[in-house]
């Protein structure tokens, strides 16, 4: 009888072994995929990373370009108000000059006229200078004709007493 219960509990024993045999076999078989879904899965997250990093050095890059971009769009902007500054006082100085030239012209009428007023006025000096002489010429005559009148006269009177 003891055999028996030996041999019933070896024989249990080695039905438990089989089945923990095989429970173990299965979780190790369990485990080896679940190392393999990790490695999968590692190098799919390892590539997504690399690829999100390339992405983000993308951007990083775009980024810059934008901020050189802007940058340059702000010295655009600063050359153009400087340009437009520049232009007005241009335009400030053309008129300026526009004025000058406006002024120069009444000036130089004022000149002509002032020189065709002093014209005038030598050409009348001179034509009382002329009537100045020959009034004197005619003075000088007369006297000379009174003089000799008068010495005429006062022969004649020497004469006539």
């Amino acid at each position: 009888e003891t055999c028996i219960a030996m041999e019933e509990n070896k024989d249990f024993l080695e039905k438990q072994l089989h089945e923990s045999s095989q429970e173990l076999m299965k979780k190790i078989t369990e485990v080896e995929e679940l190392e393999r879904n990790h490695d999968v899965c590692s190098t799919e997250y390892n590539a997504k990373i690399v690829g999100y990093e390339e992405n983000i050095k993308t951007m990083i890059e775009e980024i810059e370009g934008l901020q050189t971009q802007l940058k340059k769009m702000a010295e655009i902007d600063n050359l153009k108000k400087e340009l437009s500054e520049s232009c007005a006082r241009q335009n400030k100085i053309r008129e300026e000059h526009n004025e000058l030239l406006q002024e120069k012209e009444q000036m130089t009428d004022l000149i002509k006229k002032q020189a065709e007023k002093e014209t005038m006025f030598a050409t009348k000096l001179e034509n009382l200078e002329n009537n100045l002489i020959l009034a004197q010429s005619e003075n000088i005559k007369n006297r000379k004709l009174i003089a000799e009148k008068t010495l005429t006269s006062d022969q004649l009177k020497d004469t006539v007493i």
